[in-house]
């Protein structure tokens, strides 16, 4: 599903009483939401060129939450500043490949490479469309995180955005305000929050998540 065939059946459940830049902004908020869980659902991976001398990167301009780095085939573990005063006094000027990364930044939606690298990604060329592949390039960065999605939506997920934006929409004041009909519809969304949204693993293992309240 894409973000215009949800609005669009929100829309036609609510009898087009809905505001449109109103439920655009609820299913914004929505996908927010399912982007900030612990397991997120919607993710997406993308490379970026890791450059010599440079430390700081920008979050792709789609991230909710950033997930995972790597550096060729090397994830990157996680780190604070907090921790990288504690291992080097010299930690903003050291130099060589990076083995961490931190998102402590000054800046939104940037992360740090530690050390700060010395060497540049290798040109991206045609036919290095493989991740980790023969003509993958080398030094070469990669992200994956979770993402503010407008298309390729599963149904189950977009049946469940749907269905809370129809609960928000119904919920706030407006002059077509319905407290039961809203809560009818976070119902609905919950049935679908819990197929669509949890994992098997989850299921079996009893720790699915809450859908959000």
């Amino acid at each position: 599903m894409t973000k215009n065939e949800v609005l669009t059946l929100v829309q036609d459940i609510a009898r087009d009483q809905a505001e449109d830049s109103t439920i655009s902004k609820y299913y914004d908020e929505a996908i927010v939401e399912l982007g900030k869980m612990r397991d997120p659902v919607l993710v997406e991976c993308d490379l970026f060129t890791v450059t010599a001398t440079t430390a700081t990167y920008s979050y792709p301009a789609a991230a909710v939450e950033l997930l995972h780095v790597f550096r060729d085939t090397d994830p990157l573990f996680r780190t604070t500043e907090f921790n990288l005063e504690q291992h080097s006094a010299t930690w903003r000027e050291d130099s060589g490949t990076p083995i961490s990364y931190n998102t402590d930044q000054e800046t939104a939606d940037t992360f740090r490479l530690y050390p700060i690298p010395d060497t540049t990604s290798t040109a991206l060329g045609v036919g290095a469309t493989e991740p980790l592949g023969d003509e993958f390039p080398a030094n070469m960065g990669a992200y994956i995180y979770s993402d503010k999605r407008e298309t390729g939506i599963s149904d189950m997920i977009g049946l469940y955005v749907a269905f809370r934006v129809l609960y928000k929409e119904f919920h706030r004041p407006s002059d077509h305000q319905d407290i039961e009909w809203a809560m009818l519809h976070k119902a609905i969304a919950n049935v679908f929050f819990h197929m669509g949204v949890l994992r098997d693993e989850q299921r079996k293992e009893g720790k699915a998540p809450a859908a959000p309240k």
